[in-house]
């Protein structure tokens, strides 16, 4: 029996080496800043010094960020149907953010390189290459995720590879969405302090 969908078992299992990427390199950033962290230390007395207060929140978000992408990474390749859904909202929350922070983005280098953008090469490759590294990261890679985990073939592939029902079946797309968008809210309301 032939399955009615297109079976996307591979590209579930490319997005899922890029979030285990994403998840790495995020965990990559932790000794970096123990590194800084010490490096200030060791500068010019406790002015230059960056405090554990300032470091510490940095790390626990970078651990935090690492777990999350290696989590639904694992659960993309196995095709699991919460790691789609997670996915898929999270995907959603980068790209609307990625957006406005783009349209800031320019209009802050408009307003501080003002007309010299159009009258300096330097100045207006610099930012070129500000905006389309950017665009990448916060634009490009989201809107690739969303187009993605949003297909009815990448639904019906994680259907057909996890068939016991997913604790995320009956919820709304939209309520994971509002509770993530809460949960990251409290994490930065709560590390805000330090």
């Amino acid at each position: 029996m032939t399955p009615s969908h297109r079976d996307r078992s591979a590209g579930l299992i490319v997005f899922g080496v890029i979030e285990i990427l994403i998840g790495g390199f995020s965990a990559m950033m932790i000794p970096l800043m123990v590194l800084v962290h010490l490096a200030s230390r060791s500068m010019e007395g406790a002015e230059g010094s960056l405090g554990l207060t300032v470091v510490l929140p940095n790390i626990v978000i970078y651990g935090l960020v690492a777990a999350l992408f290696v989590a639904l990474g694992v659960g993309s390749i196995r095709a699991r149907r919460w790691a789609r859904a997670l996915t898929l909202s999270l995907s959603w929350l980068g790209l609307i953010t990625g957006i406005m922070a783009m349209v800031v983005l320019c209009l802050v280098m408009v307003g501080y390189f003002g007309t010299s953008i159009f009258t300096g090469l330097p100045e207006l490759a610099l930012i070129l290459a500000v905006l389309v590294i950017i665009g990448f990261f916060y634009v490009a890679l989201p809107l690739a995720f969303v187009l993605f985990y949003r297909s009815d073939d990448v639904a019906a592939t994680c259907r057909a590879r996890d068939p016991n029902p997913s604790w995320f079946d009956d919820t709304q797309p939209q309520i994971v969405s509002l509770v993530l968008v809460y949960v990251l809210g409290l994490a930065s309301v709560l590390l805000m302090p330090a």
